[in-house]
């Protein structure tokens, strides 16, 4: 059952009360952050309580971050990765996240050019660690993922997911 949150609207948990796992899919990666960082604790807890799933791709897998790098295609004015990938932001953007990695996680990276992303957000001293995610590559961690580089990963699919 889908749980619709609009654009600069914040999730209402209780609606996920009967859920038998959560995915958070793809979009506008800041208008995610906005709608779901700010219930990032109750969100756990509600996860945490039921043993409830998490699953997410694109905009949902950036998200599920400590540190979610939402966008930006500059570094300080240099650009990093192509414009079309900035997600309407110009300067790397880093916010809160879900917190269920401690990994702050970019993706399309092969497909979007945003391989070197995390790795200039490292640099800059906005995260401390980075994954880049292709397209059709499955990063599994079992429960609970606090550690991500400590915890046993899985890398599945056709790409690939370099850590720095």
């Amino acid at each position: 059952m889908p749980v619709l949150v609009p654009l600069g609207g914040v999730l209402d948990v209780g609606a996920l009360a009967a859920a038998d796992g959560v995915l958070v899919c793809g979009g506008l990666t800041p208008g995610y952050a906005g709608a779901l960082a700010p219930m990032s604790t109750e969100l756990r807890a509600a996860l945490a309580d039921r043993h409830t799933p998490y699953a997410d791709f694109s905009a949902g897998a950036c998200v599920a971050a400590r540190r979610a790098l939402v966008g930006g295609w500059l570094d300080r004015g240099v650009p990093v990765c192509p414009e079309d990938a900035g997600e309407d932001l110009a300067e790397l953007t880093v916010t809160d996240g879900l917190a269920l990695v401690t990994a702050t996680v970019d993706v399309h990276a092969a497909q979007w050019g945003t391989l070197a992303r995390p790795g200039a957000a490292i640099a800059a001293g906005l995260v401390e660690f980075g994954l880049a995610i292709d397209e059709n590559t499955l990063l599994a961690t079992g429960p609970p993922a606090r550690r991500w580089f400590a915890e046993p990963v899985t890398c599945i699919g056709h790409g690939a997911a370099p850590a720095r």
